[in-house]
């Protein structure tokens, strides 16, 4: 199993967050986010974030994320095919 930041290649990942996270943020956190997909993840205070991610080639069906204070919880949606 290829590991990089704690995620085995070709696998999908989903990232949830909601309420105070930036606390937790540092550059592992933000170097493993880029590793999954991710673009946009300075969090904000008491925003919310979601990322739907895959460790290996890009794919077209990663989705990402995020609403500021009093926003509401980021949802995504997406359909992921086999291949």
């Amino acid at each position: 199993m290829k590991k990089k930041n704690g995620f085995v290649y070709r696998n999908i990942v989903l990232v949830a967050v909601q309420d105070e996270a930036q606390r937790l943020y540092n550059n592992f956190v933000g170097d493993a986010l880029k590793s999954l997909g991710g673009r946009n993840f300075n969090l904000e205070y008491r925003g919310s974030y979601a990322l739907l991610g895959f460790r290996g080639p890009r794919k077209n069906w990663v989705r990402e994320l995020k609403h500021g204070r009093g926003k509401g919880p980021s949802e995504i949606t997406a359909s992921i095919l086999k291949g």
